[in-house]
């Protein structure tokens, strides 16, 4: 049998363990309790402000009015990391020079938009409506870092280059719950473009013209081969092609009925020329930039100035036009 004294014993050996099992679960719990504490903290303190962009400029139809919430802009919020790009646009606009159909208004206005697509423009919400300092910073991929200090709203024009450029925005004095966003602005590959448009005159006498061009490139043999393609150009449409970078341009003729014109090669330019304005990284508090949609689409080589016979062949001389 257990005696008195050890029974006594026996109890209050046991009601220390008990003691100590509640103790170490009440302490197991704080600690959990603390950490799950300092987390929600953590997460509050770095989710002070949101913030959002929009590249639809193009949808804008009140420009004094652009940093309402009402300006047409499509709002897009930004986690920290993230990143986009106009490569959907560029894949597209691609595809539509690249092609045999006739081109119009209405495929310059995609070309725009694209480009557009380039202006991107930020919000910053904290809910007090502009009453906060924030640092922003942007880093091209040439390294040449710009910056500024905004309470709402900025803008930013992205140029053409080969990595994303970095975005990085924080309330000021809290830089280590900084928002970081990297936008790509594909290359649409306009140094290998050639566009072509005829001249006032031959707009309107309404009659189909052909755009004949020759590309010359070496086969997987070794051998030299030569592709010849023809392109319809009338009115006030515009043609276009993409000379590869292991291509070379041969020959490009006008054919007009019976005749065959050829083009001097010397006298092509490619590419598009833009607004300074969309050709460089710019960063504002405020909206200075206009859209595209208004402007020219490149430089066009235009046909048709020029024109004259001599003996049995028929040239054709060209002039740059912006």
């Amino acid at each position: 049998m257990i005696n008195r004294a050890n029974y006594f014993f026996y109890l209050s050996f046991h009601f220390v363990n008990i003691g100590y099992l509640i103790k170490y679960y009440f302490m197991k719990r704080y600690t959990f309790l603390t950490i799950l504490l300092g987390l929600l903290s953590l997460s509050v303190q770095a989710q002070d402000f949101k913030l959002f962009f929009a590249n639809n400029v193009t949808d804008v139809l009140n420009f004094d009015d652009i940093e309402s919430t009402a300006s047409g802009l499509e709002w897009r919020e930004v986690k920290d990391r993230d990143i986009a790009g106009n490569v959907v646009e560029v894949d597209a606009v691609k595809r539509m020079f690249a092609s045999e159909d006739v081109k119009y208004r209405a495929q310059q206005r995609q070309f725009w938009r694209m480009c557009d697509h380039c202006l991107l423009c930020f919000r910053i919400d904290d809910g007090t409506n502009g009453g906060n300092s924030y640092q922003v910073e942007v880093i091209d991929t040439i390294g040449r870092p710009k910056s500024i200090t905004v309470s709402r709203y900025f803008f930013l024009n992205v140029m053409r280059q080969d990595n994303p450029i970095s975005v990085k925005v924080w309330k000021t004095g809290n830089e280590q719950n900084a928002i970081s966003f990297k936008y790509f602005v594909a290359d649409w590959d306009d140094d290998q473009l050639y566009t072509f448009q005829l001249d006032s005159r031959r707009q309107l006498d309404y009659e189909e013209y052909g755009l004949e061009y020759k590309i010359g490139y070496v086969d997987s043999l070794g051998e030299w081969k030569n592709e010849v393609h023809t392109l319809a150009l009338r009115d006030s449409s515009f043609q276009s092609f993409y000379v590869q970078k292991d291509q070379t341009l041969v020959d490009v003729f006008l054919k007009s009925g019976n005749h065959k014109l050829r083009l001097n090669k010397a006298r092509l330019h490619p590419g598009v020329t833009l607004d300074p304005d969309f050709s460089t990284t710019k960063l504002s508090a405020g909206f200075h930039l206009d859209k595209h949609e208004n402007r020219e689409l490149v430089n066009f080589n235009w046909i048709g100035t020029g024109l004259y016979e001599r003996y049995d062949t028929l040239y054709l001389s060209l002039f740059n036009s912006r």
